[in-house]
């Protein structure tokens, strides 16, 4: 049935001149709507252009609202309003995972589709990835598939358009940009491949579900336990450099975001990242943190020097790669007291091997292995492992925390190990021995905390013993890399 622009839209004629029956005809006749309300917000959208003399931009207020602008959603949805009640538009069957009809147009015309389920209601559930028309919504640590779905394949290439366009930089197209990362204004990272790279779209959404960075939230989670609290308040307020490791999604970057609430003094702090997507200015408003973004070489050769001209004392990094890799080992000394990340990696040994292996591969001119691993194991002072279990729910674990020593006559390294999770009785264990390079260097500003953390370990480790086999473990030794030829 065509509809003349003067006539006023009856729903109800227009279902009963329908051919199809039951929820396809109601369905169909939807998405009917959607097309005529989008026609309607451009044409109202380029009136008051026309009448008020703006220069304001349609295109660039559709991408803003899809990418999480509260302001640009707002002010679509009120044209969206006012175009169902011009057209008396009101009892429409809708699809099952929309809420309210105007949510429903917004959501097709300018939105995620059905993917706004995840992102509006779902607020709990921390990952969705669409795969081809697909959608898969992260429950308690697993995907399950979602009951629903997008209406058509250029529904989801729609969606890819949209994120897409959060950035004018972002490139995606079947030749040479098959894949693209990027952020959403509302903090959800988006990772796209399509066709040239895969056989259908693929979209992979992740954000942070939790929004309160202290230790009392993270016992409430039993990620860790009641009795670590004190011993991590302490370590985060220490001049020591550490790294928290772990496989990916076990919780690492909320863990650091923790600690850094828990230093208390977050002032003349650096915060890097390879794309901003934790906003720490967000979650601790007010405070003297200079967040910047960089990749690749640039980090090491503008970001950094940058920051330090910036006067800033304490350094975090979001995720410790390649560049970031020399960043970490040359910030302690260059007048940085505190330095932070996370890495890609659960046991705390083969850390400093690890960023001896990155250092030395972005070295042209190559270098001697055993000195790079000796670099690394002299500037982390200590690490944090974790990981997440599924049995009997899906819970993110501490299950350890280290400090690393250097023999200053030997040079061998040793992680000394003051506690430790135990996967068979889910409990944690303690042990009070620290290393003397460690106390020294507390004891320089932060004596009467270091005395306090000593004490309660003792205390720990009389009461919760960790097993002997678990207290020690000896790193690389000088005779045996200088004996591997490295």
């Amino acid at each position: 049935m065509t509809t003349k622009t003067s006539e006023r839209f009856s729903i109800n004629e227009y279902l009963s001149q329908q051919n199809h029956t039951g929820f396809i005809k109601k369905n169909a006749s939807f998405y009917d709507i959607v097309e005529r309300a989008k026609q309607f917000v451009k044409e109202e959208i380029n009136n008051r252009i026309e009448q008020d003399n703006k220069q304001e931009d349609f295109v660039e207020n559709m991408h803003r609202s899809a990418m999480g602008d509260k302001i640009a959603r707002k002010s679509i949805l009120v044209i969206i309003d006012d175009f169902l009640l011009k057209n008396a538009i009101s009892e429409v069957e809708i699809p099952d995972y929309y809420s309210e009809l105007n949510n429903a147009i917004f959501e097709e015309a300018y939105g995620w589709g059905p993917l706004g389920q995840w992102r509006n209601v779902l607020i709990n559930s921390p990952k969705a990835q669409v795969i081809g028309k697909d959608i898969f919504i992260d429950k308690n640590g697993r995907y399950v598939k979602a009951p629903y779905s997008f209406q058509t394949i250029e529904k989801v290439y729609e969606l890819t358009e949209r994120l897409k366009n959060t950035d004018r930089k972002n490139k995606l197209d079947a030749i040479q940009h098959t894949e693209l990362l990027t952020t959403t204004m509302d903090g959800i990272r988006v990772t796209i491949s399509i066709p040239g790279r895969t056989i259908e779209p693929v979209i992979t959404f992740r954000r942070q579900i939790v929004k309160t960075y202290d230790l009392s939230t993270q016992v409430k989670l039993n990620t860790i336990p009641q009795e670590a609290v004190l011993l991590l308040e302490i370590l985060a307020k220490m001049p020591f450099s550490s790294i928290i490791g772990g496989p990916p999604e076990c919780g690492k970057s909320t863990f650091l975001m923790t600690l850094l609430n828990g230093s208390e003094d977050l002032s003349r702090t650096g915060f890097i990242e390879s794309s901003f997507e934790m906003y720490p200015r967000i979650h601790f408003p007010g405070e003297q943190i200079i967040h910047k973004q960089g990749t690749g070489k640039e980090l090491e050769t503008v970001v950094f020097p940058t920051l330090l001209r910036e006067d800033i004392k304490r350094l975090v990094m979001a995720e410790i790669r390649e560049d970031e890799a020399e960043i970490f080992a040359s910030g302690m000394t260059r007048g940085i007291t505190q330095v932070m990340g996370t890495i890609h990696e659960s046991d705390p040994i083969d850390i400093p091997d690890i960023l001896a292996t990155i250092s030395l591969r972005n070295k042209r001119e190559g270098g001697n292995k055993y000195a790079e691993y000796l670099r690394f194991a002299k500037a982390l002072h200590f690490s944090i492992s974790m990981d997440a279990i599924d049995d009997p729910k899906h819970e993110k674990k501490v299950t350890g925390i280290q400090f690393y020593h250097v023999d200053e006559d030997t040079l061998d390294v040793s992680i000394w190990k003051v506690m430790d999770y135990d996967w068979e009785q889910d409990t944690w264990t303690y042990h009070h021995e620290i290393p003397n390079n460690i106390k020294r260097l507390a004891y320089k500003k932060n004596r009467k905390e270091m005395v306090t953390l000593q004490k309660a370990l003792e205390e720990l480790s009389e009461k919760y013993p960790m097993k002997v086999e678990e207290r020690r473990k000896t790193g690389y030794t000088f005779k045996v890399l200088r004996g591997s030829g490295f």
